[in-house]
Formats: C-alpha cells, sequence, structure tokens
C-alpha cells in the first residue's frame, strides 16, 4: 500500500499490517500521527521528499525499521522523532538532508542504530535503549549528541561536522568503541 500526502497532517489509515506492506512516501511539511494501533501498524520504512517529516506516534516494529527524510534539490528537510520507536532486537537507520531532533519521552528501542544527518542529529530522549551505534555520519554543522539509557557498544564510524557527545546513565553502563 502506497499513500501520498503533500504538505498537510498525514493520517495512517487503519488495517495496514504485515511485511508485505509497502513504504508510505509523504511530501514536504507532512506530519505522520494517529493512535498506537494505527502507528504501529506503519510499514518499517518511510520516506519523504522534501521539508520536516514529523514522526508523533508510536512505532511497533519486529523487523528493522529505516526512516528518510531525504532530498537531492536544494532543500533540507528535516527528522522530528515525536514518538517511540520501538524495535527490540532488530536495527534503526534514520536518514535526513537536515538534522535530526527527538522529543523527550520519544525513545528508541533498537539493537542498533545507523544514521546520516545534515546540521546537526540530537537524540537525546532519556529513555533510549540502543545495544549498538554503527556508522553515523552527521555533515554540514551542529552536533551530534546521543544520549541512551543502557550500555552503548559502538560499532561503526561515527563522525560529526560540530561536537559529538555519547552518553549513558544508570551504573555499569558505559561505552565500549570497538
Amino acid at each position: 500500500t502506497n499513500a501520498n500526502s503533500g504538505g498537510s497532517t498525514f493520517t495512517v489509515p487503519g488495517g495496514l499490517s504485515g511485511s508485505a506492506v509497502e513504504p508510505i512516501s509523504v511530501g514536504a511539511n507532512s506530519k505522520i500521527s494517529g493512535n498506537e494501533d494505527v502507528i504501529d501498524k506503519l510499514p518499517s520504512r518511510l520516506a519523504t521528499s522534501s521539508q520536516i517529516m514529523n514522526l508523533d506516534g508510536v512505532i511497533n516494529s519486529t523487523s528493522d525499521v529505516n526512516v528518510s527524510a531525504t532530498d537531492s534539490g536544494s532543500s533540507t528537510p528535516g527528522l522530528e522523532i515525536g514518538g517511540p520507536i520501538n524495535a527490540a532486537g532488530s536495527a534503526v537507520s534514520l536518514a535526513s538532508s537536515g538534522p535530526i531532533t527527538q522529543q523527550a519521552a520519544a525513545g528508541i528501542t533498537a539493537q542498533s542504530l545507523t544514521g546520516s544527518s545534515v546540521n546537526g542529529a540530537s537524540l537525546t530522549a532519556t529513555n533510549n535503549q540502543i545495544g549498538q551505534l554503527g556508522s553515523f555520519s552527521n555533515t554540514g554543522s551542529g552536533d551530534f549528541v546521543l544520549t541512551n539509557a543502557g550500555a552503548l557498544d559502538v560499532t561503526g564510524a561515527v563522525s560529526s561536522a560540530g561536537n559529538l557527545t555519547l552518553g549513558t546513565s544508570g551504573a555499569g553502563n558505559g561505552i565500549a568503541l570497538n
């Protein structure tokens, strides 16, 4: 199922399920929203062509989640994570040709996280539960900041045009650089 919306709120219809569901593509300034029962049935691949992509609902997935807010033109879209991404035991990949931001309660739960951003990535929800940080690059300007509620194993190259800050919380939860 492909659904397209440009420039406004994109309300996900009910009934999306299974791994055969195609990516949902959204247009400029779109916002993905809905209640948990709708959002958790979204396909694990979402793409937008320009401006900011807002993920406001809960995404629950038993497979990899790939979110892309990229544009090859002159636009610099961004990605705002406003709801939790739950992909325990799976990989989450975030790609944006603009900045990536995360609201406080929008934790990411995943075995691994990879991605790319331009002009910053601020993944500072205190309830992030990411096992491994793979390759992640931030170009342009801005900082790359990741806060994790558990131990973090850095397994890929991580780079930032600005400062690079990794933090963990909880007793004994350190950062391993591999």
